[in-house]
């Protein structure tokens, strides 16, 4: 981090932009169906099921999940192409059969990779998040769950390509809502591999780095209601706050005066209303 040469941001092929932009409208809207009927599972392991055969069904058939969606076959770096994340679980939880509770904070982080077309043997990594309070009692607060959606709005509303300028919007949300920030963990470029420079902090950054047009990246806020800081969970992978946390992520495709949001996540209306 620190210098702005496209060598620590890679320019993506422009068939494979246009891959990008043409499957990740159909990865926005699988997005959209999961958030709007999260009621409907029961836990994580259904929506984790529900999510690796929807992708190949709905996005692309020949999909490709890094890691395990199956229980007890998790395999490195992370648990799951799908992480769910419960409550002070901000990141990286994985799916389980434990029964989802009224009210829960729910963060879904969800991944999968297809074939480029310009190279061979290489892939087009997705990756989105968002966070639902699972059927909530009537009147109550969702403004923990939805600020890493308005830092988000902000970064795209904003337009300026430099990353300590997007990482300021993140700090500003967290600060009006007086929410804490994770700063253990931050977003990423992404493209021929899931986690490529550079890295968007949760935190403040002074670097002068500016994004490169015909990239992508995926800034991920995350705010915790209460004392800041994070630790590892007993089973290795999940990343735990002290108090409740929360997290989105969608996928950014950089040009010369802005971002263009793939996914459609900011651009959207969510609410905790749907059934």
């Amino acid at each position: 981090m620190g210098s702005s040469s496209s060598k620590t941001q890679v320019v993506l092929a422009p068939e494979d932009i246009a891959t990008y932009c043409e499957t990740g409208k159909l990865f926005g809207a699988l997005i959209q169906q999961i958030f709007r009927d999260l009621n409907k599972f029961k836990s994580g392991m259904d929506i984790a099921i529900h999510f690796t055969v929807a992708v190949r069904e709905k996005v692309h058939a020949s999909a490709w999940f890094p890691f395990a969606a199956q229980e007890n076959q998790y395999k490195e770096p992370f648990g799951s192409s799908v992480c769910i994340s419960v409550n002070n679980c901000v990141a990286h939880g994985r799916p389980s059969s434990d029964p989802f509770h009224s009210g829960d904070l729910i963060s879904v982080d969800m991944g999968f990779a297809i074939p480029s077309l310009r190279f061979p043997n290489r892939f087009l990594h997705f990756d989105a998040a968002f966070t639902k309070k699972y059927k909530p009692k009537r009147k109550a607060s969702t403004t923990l769950a939805y600020a890493p959606l308005e830092a988000l709005q902000e970064i795209q509303r904003q337009e300026s390509l430099f990353l300590k300028d997007i990482t300021r919007f993140i700090a500003d949300v967290g600060v009006k809502h007086d929410y804490s920030r994770v700063d253990t963990l931050c977003g990423h470029g992404i493209g021929y591999s899931l986690h490529e420079p550079p890295f968007i902090q949760n935190g403040i950054e002074i670097s002068d780095l500016k994004l490169i047009p015909n990239t992508v990246v995926c800034p991920e806020p995350m705010y915790i209601r209460g004392e800041e800081g994070t630790y590892l969970d007993s089973d290795g992978w999940a990343v735990m706050t002290r108090g409740l946390s929360s997290h989105w992520e969608t996928m950014f495709l950089v040009q010369e005066n802005g971002l263009v949001d793939l996914l459609g996540i900011t651009s959207q209306k969510f609410t905790g209303e749907e059934t």
